[in-house]
């Protein structure tokens, strides 16, 4: 409110300028006089809090009489000074006057910067000096979305004015008081600078408004900015154990209720919201003062209207979302590095990484100068990039940028980020990978030449058609691990690095046909490959299908439920994700195509649901109808054993083998396989329960095996969240096959009688509304070498002596390990179990030496041993 009564003042002071100014004049003796007699009474207004209780006019009035006559008692004194010291009248500097000329451009410049609607409003407002009731018959919108867009485009300006002045709003605004007086530049240089760009001229008059309204913001009160926190450490002698107490990087968010969120669009007033805070870091770990950051839900293009300006610490406060979001950055000279995910009751700090934005195109081709189209271009962050940041950085994710070149080999990477030791990659089938470090400068004028690869073993090429001979575009096509998509023509081709890479069957996939397969041929006729010069690809006659219905135990439809086979005929990879020939047959979505629908998602909820409802070329699933009916598609002509889960209990159920074109197959659902309830209690290991913990029902759905190992799709159910005694209740939990999942922030990930095939009650041998579920504290640690050279890996190791698993949380996701790599003697910010008694240290694979460590839950242990 303090600050939607100061801007109301100081509107009502400037509409007083221009009589304000005809009674300076009258009191004074030359117009230069009276301008600052005018000024002087006009900030006055703007400190005294009473000018805002009586009559304003009166009020400057009286202000004017007084000051007139002191100036002229000064002016005496004055002149009797400068005569006594023969001395002329001083003159302002040349640099005082550069100085007032490059903030009077910034202004106009950081105008034209503003996004729209905003922009609109403000260039009508202050440069054609219409009054929003006017602004609101032009623009045809109520005169409350009028005032909001305004007042939301003012702050805008001030913090780019902040932003573009090392965050000292005195600097810019002391250099703007004298606009208020008379311009600077000429009318006609300043009309100039704008009409190049929005064919609008700007006055006088619009400079003495800004000036004006930048003197108003000026006087409210600023919080002070937090200086960037510090992590306490402890370098100690190797036979004592290593600690880091004290307050961490990866602090807790703050979070306050009753903070009044930006005024809704059409002017009402704006409820009190709980807000977050957060850091925004730059790429080498410091913080970044003064750089905007906003909100981006789920499958959200652009960032919402929830904006904050960091502060000289690099923290930011922005609304709470009531479902899962993104802090990124939405300052338009910064690229997201690091973004920050947060949802309400996160105990983790969101930190966000941001780089000067270093916008990329060019051109992909051969060394023949030909365009090479469908070459992916991505750049790669530096390798140990995490070790750079003192912090916890759990729930930060990395972005991403890549490009695919279009038919002419060109690409574009607009929102790369300019960080030191990032590389820029360039791949395609065929050719040698191109790997550069990333340009330092923006270069929209790339060119890439990619050199062929050389085929040590030959080469296999060919084309697919259909049982009647007829070219078939698009079949993906794969000789062992490798895979490719055939073109228009329906045509392809391997490079062979090896003879062994030739010495696998070819295999053709298009949907609405059987696989089309040829083993290699050998012997006379053929090349270095093992394959003749030209091979013809010819696919089968449409693919089979199993269908029936699914029952309960009843004999009553069971709906809704998926149906799958869990012995799929295992492919290659397509993008990075290993198919099956029936996922592919049966139309299942690629990696590229699941992407591309997770990121029109609405929510996070939304997202979800997309990712676990739509079958893959791995997974390919069918849903029975509300009459329990399901078909099966895209199946050879074999036997398959079926698999049927109700995704709402995740229940699960096995049958066959059953040959493919079977149609009056029954699936019943086995009564009593569900507990009616589970509950109990989550507690650590001191027997203290843990609150503020997920848990829920999770199951390893579908398997698909490949040379490479495993490949593991899980399905989850409904969440329940711990109390304060950390005691959780579940309803219809089955009997097997599900474990419960419990997570938290403060805790280590817990998959309860995973791989257990009598599930929870083989875990759990007592009443099962009384369930004990034991998990360790979460404690983060990063480890820091005097001696750089002395490893290059490093452990974590119990009382016992026993290596622990090492994680490194990434938004959601986390990647497991016993070692993790040491980069130049320093690692990321890991989190290991609570029962972690001793850093191990590794050189080449050898154990170096073992150092006892007490870690403190809640903070980021900085080990320097």
């Amino acid at each position: 409110m303090h600050n939607d009564r100061a801007g109301s003042h100081a509107e009502n002071l400037l509409s007083q300028m221009g009589w304000l100014r005809g009674l300076a004049r009258g009191l004074a003796r030359d117009v230069d006089a009276a301008d600052d007699l005018a000024q002087d009474a006009a900030l006055a207004a703007l400190e005294d809090p009473s000018a805002r209780r009586e009559s304003l006019r009166a009020w400057l009035a009286g202000v004017l009489r007084n000051r007139a006559r002191m100036r002229e008692r000064s002016e005496l004194r004055r002149r009797r000074r400068d005569l006594r010291a023969a001395r002329g009248e001083a003159l302002r500097s040349s640099a005082d006057l550069v100085e007032q000329v490059s903030t009077q451009r910034a202004v106009v410049d950081a105008v034209l910067r503003l996004e729209e609607p905003y922009r609109e409003v403000v260039l009508l407002r202050y440069f054609e000096d219409l009054p929003p009731r006017r602004i609101a018959q032009r623009l045809q919108q109520p005169v409350n979305t009028v005032k909001t867009r305004l007042q939301r485009g003012l702050a805008r300006l001030r913090l780019d004015l902040d932003a573009r002045h090392g965050g000292d709003r005195n600097t810019w605004l002391l250099a703007l008081l004298p606009l208020a007086q008379r311009p600077l530049l000429p009318l006609g240089t300043l009309g100039g600078a704008l009409t190049a760009s929005s064919k609008i001229k700007i006055t006088a008059a619009a400079l003495v408004v800004v000036a004006g309204v930048a003197v108003a913001v000026a006087q409210l009160e600023r919080p002070q900015a937090q200086p960037a926190a510090q992590v306490p450490s402890t370098a100690v002698e190797p036979a004592a154990p290593v600690s880091a107490p004290g307050p961490a990087q990866g602090r807790r968010p703050e979070r306050a209720a009753g903070v009044a969120a930006m005024p809704a669009e059409e002017g009402t007033p704006a409820a009190p919201v709980a807000t977050f805070r957060g850091r925004l870091l730059d790429a080498q770990g410091a913080p970044l003062p003064w750089v905007e950051v906003g909100l981006q839900a789920a499958g959200a293009s652009q960032p919402a209207d929830a904006r904050a300006m960091s502060d000289a610490g690099g923290s930011f406060e922005l609304p709470a979302p009531e479902e899962g979001a993104d802090v990124v950055v939405t300052a338009a000279d910064y690229a997201t590095v690091l973004r920050a995910h947060f949802q309400r009751g996160q105990s983790i700090e969101p930190v966000v990484v941001a780089a000067p934005l270093l916008p990329l195109a060019g051109r992909v081709q051969s060394n023949a100068g030909t365009p090479l189209p469908g070459a992916s271009i991505r750049v790669n962050l530096p390798e140990g990039f995490r070790t750079r940041f003192q912090a916890i950085l759990d729930a930060s994710v990395e972005d991403t940028w890549s490009a695919n070149t279009d038919s002419m080999g060109a690409f574009e990477l607009p929102t790369a980020p300019q960080v030191a030791g990032a590389t820029l990659e360039a791949r395609r089938e065929g050719y040698e990978p191109w790997l550069r470090p990333l340009p330092a400068y923006p270069d929209r004028a790339l060119s890439i030449v990619l050199e062929p690869m050389a085929p040590e073993a030959g080469s296999v090429e060919g084309q697919v058609v259909d049982p009647a001979g007829a070219l078939v575009a698009g079949s993906y096509v794969t000789l062992g691990s490798k895979s490719t998509r055939a073109d228009e023509l329906g045509r392809f081709r391997f490079d062979l690095g090896t003879p062994q890479e030739g010495r696998h069957p070819l295999v053709a996939v298009q949907r609405g046909f059987q696989p089309g397969r040829m083993d290699p041929p050998g012997g006379p006729g053929t090349g270095a490959s093992g394959w003749p010069s030209f091979v013809l690809l010819r696919l089968g006659p449409e693919p089979l299908a199993i269908s029936g219905r699914v029952v309960h135990g009843d004999g009553t439809p069971a709906g809704g439920v998926k149906v799958w086979a869990t012995d799929p005929t295992r492919f290659a990879k397509i993008d990075s994700l290993r198919a099956s020939v029936e996922g592919l047959l049966g139309g299942g979505a690629t990696e590229e195509e699941l992407m591309d629908r997770l990121k029109a998602a609405a929510s996070q909820d939304e997202a979800e649901r997309i990712y676990y409802d739509t079958p893959n070329v791995m997974w390919c699933f069918a849903r029975s109808d509300a009459d329990g009916r399901f078909r099966l598609e895209g199946l050879l002509p074999r036997d398959y054993r079926l698999r049927v889960m109700d995704p709402q209990t995740l229940l699960m159920e096995d049958f066959g083998p059953l040959a493919a074109g079977r149609e009056d197959v029954t699936l019943t659902l086995a009564p009593d396989a569900l507990y009616a309830s589970v509950s109990g209690r989550v507690l650590d290991r001191f027997g203290s329960g843990v609150a503020g913990a997920r848990v829920f029902p999770m199951c390893d759905a579908f398997a698909l095996e490949h040379e490479g190992g495993t490949t593991t799709m899980h399905a989850v159910t409904g969440a329940t969240t711990t109390d304060a005694e950390g005691r959780f209740t579940l309803p219809r939990v089955p009997r097997r096959r599900v474990y419960l999942r419990v997570e938290g922030d403060d805790i280590m990930p817990m998959e309860f009688s995973r791989g257990l095939e009598g599930g929870l009650g083989e875990a759990w041998t007592g009443a099962m509304d009384a369930m004990e579920i034991v998990v360790s504290r979460r404690v983060h640690f990063q480890v820091e070498l005097a001696d750089p050279a002395e490893a290059d890996q490093l452990a974590m190791a119990d009382g016992r002596g026993h290596l622990l698993v090492v994680n490194q949380f990434s938004a959601g996701s986390r990647e497991e390990r016993e070692m993790f790599p040491l980069v130049d003697g320093k690692s990321a910010a890991l989190a290991v179990p609570d029962t972690a008694e001793a850093l191990v240290l590794y050189r080449d694979g050898s154990e170096v030496r073992r150092v006892p460590v007490r870690l403190q839950a809640g903070d980021l242990n900085v080990l320097r041993p």
